[in-house]
Formats: structure tokens, C-alpha cells, sequence
């Protein structure tokens, strides 16, 4: 069942995927237990699964939310790698909660 405006308020915590004759694959709303509403994109590539977070539901609508991860899906399909979507490679600096948790600990 695809999501709807009127649903996205009123679903329970857990995550709610965007499918049916209107959804998108891969596209989920995530509702946190204290009533946050985020959006996820999800995708397998190389036998992993990776998660792209598109913004809350304040900022982010359910068209918007779309299109964004259709163009993702759409860079996907053209060859790109996750790390040149998500703008990041070995030799940028990233924010902390991107890096590896060994490295945390020897950092620390």
C-alpha cells in the first residue's frame, strides 16, 4: 500500500514502506517510538544494504521524498557508487558518527 499525506501523521512507530501503484521502491517512512517522522531509502548493492536518510517529514514532503530517492535510484542505475551519491571518499573528512567504530576507540 503506498503512503498517503493523510497517513503519514497517523502511523504507528516502526517503519512504513512506501510500495503500491503510486509508492516507490526502496522508500520508507521511519516513525521513532517518541512520534519522529523521518525518511529512509533503501537499497542492496553488492549484497549489502545501504540506508540514505532524506530529511524528516517537517522538511521533507511525500512528493519530495520521491523524487530525491528516484534520482538516487536513477544515479544507482548509472553506475554510480554509493560513496559518489552520498559525496563522500576515503580522503574526506567526514562527521565522527560516519566513522568507523575502531577508529573511535583508538582515537579516544
Amino acid at each position: 500500500m503506498s503512503l498517503t499525506k493523510k497517513k503519514l501523521r497517523t502511523l504507528p512507530p516502526g517503519r512504513h514502506a512506501d510500495s503500491g501503484q503510486n509508492g516507490t521502491i526502496g522508500l520508507y517512512l521511519s516513525v521513532s517510538p517518541k512520534g519522529w517522522r523521518s525518511w529512509l531509502g533503501r537499497v542492496k548493492r553488492d549484497g549489502k544494504t545501504h540506508s540514505f536518510g532524506l530529511g524528516s517529514l517537517r522538511d521533507v514532503d511525500l512528493d519530495e521524498a520521491r523524487t530525491e530517492w528516484r534520482g538516487i535510484r536513477r544515479r544507482l542505475r548509472a553506475g554510480e557508487t554509493i560513496a559518489e551519491i552520498r559525496g563522500t571518499t576515503p580522503a574526506r573528512h567526514s562527521p565522527i558518527w560516519l566513522w568507523p567504530r575502531t577508529w573511535r576507540a583508538r582515537a579516544v
